[in-house]
């Protein structure tokens, strides 16, 4: 199962997990096409090799951190899960641009319709949070969490759970990530309602012909179908439960944004429930990745620090 100590996995020398060294194969892969395809298409996303050049350090440093200290799991994998969550953004982000870079026809009628059918009234919805403005800020505030609570579940998880729990969220994620940006590029879409939004010039700018260049740091999340925000939603919920107070907390906070995704992110109610579905198969998909690489409970007991059942 995903996440949990009861599906152990061999590490080599370098201390990587075979599930996670294809995780940076996979990376990797996609950073070495993303500079043609930006020329292809007339995009320029500067600082991608300055943030993967960082990530490199920090795994050069969890390299000889696991030589020096075999023993400092949770600091081995705090570096990890870091060198994890600063490579995957600084590739899926211009990834994500470049789904965006085409001109086919907007499906907004199609989610519109799809709303409907599911009864769900986006202007009404809105009017009633703010109707209610403590229940706006609430909302507010749970859309503007993601970035910090990824950086939380990475930095928690180790230390009250299982070590193996970030790399496997980021995997998951990565996963999601993975099907969002097709998604978005396969059934572009604009937004439920014309209001002035952060992410909308940069997204109408790239259906155009005209160059477009712009820094790392200035992406915005301008993936639509599906909602990016609801699948990272489920699976950080997923990826601390059994956790305790640490559960009840990031559970209530993903909840509020879910809910908040609609409104705060202008998503479709048909993005949020795709992006959940897509949480869903990210969850299946990397317990399958669990499951291909079975090794040895004895080992894995070792490595994490804990008794080995049957053994004294």
């Amino acid at each position: 199962m995903l996440l949990t100590t009861t599906l152990p996995r061999s590490r080599a020398r370098t201390g990587f997990l075979p599930a996670d060294r294809l995780l940076w194969t996979v990376l990797a892969a996609i950073a070495a096409i993303v500079p043609p395809w930006e020329h292809l298409l007339s995009v320029d996303i500067t600082g991608m090799p300055q943030a993967l050049g960082v990530a490199a350090a920090m795994l050069a440093f969890r390299a000889i951190y696991v030589i020096v200290r075999p023993g400092a799991r949770i600091v081995h994998s705090l570096v990890e899960n870091g060198a994890g969550i600063v490579a995957y953004t600084a590739i899926l982000a211009p990834v994500s641009y470049l789904c965006a870079r085409n001109a086919m026809p907007l499906f907004d009628h199609v989610f519109q319709r799809a709303d409907v059918w599911m009864g769900y009234d986006w202007e009404g919805w809105a009017a009633f949070e703010n109707s209610i403005p403590t229940l706006a800020v609430t909302l507010r505030l749970a859309y503007a969490s993601l970035l910090p609570q990824t950086v939380l579940v990475l930095v928690i998880s180790p230390i009250v759970g299982d070590g193996r729990r970030g790399f496997s969220f980021i995997r998951a994620s990565l996963i999601a990530g993975i099907i969002a940006c097709a998604g978005s590029y396969a059934l572009p879409a604009g937004m439920p309602i014309a209001v002035t939004s952060e992410w909308y010039p940069h997204w109408a700018a790239l259906r155009e012909a005209a160059p477009f260049k712009i820094s790392l740091s200035e992406v915005q999340g301008i993936i639509t179908f599906p909602s990016f925000h609801a699948s990272v939603a489920v699976l950080i919920a997923y990826t601390m439960r059994g956790l305790g107070g640490w559960t009840l907390l990031f559970g209530v906070v993903n909840l509020l944004m879910l809910i908040s995704t609609t409104t705060y992110g202008l998503h479709y109610f048909s993005d949020v429930v795709a992006g959940v579905v897509v949480a869903i198969g990210s969850i299946w998909a990397t317990a399958l990745l669990d499951r291909s690489f079975p090794v040895d409970q004895v080992e894995y007991a070792r490595s994490q620090n804990r008794p080995v059942s049957g053994t004294h």
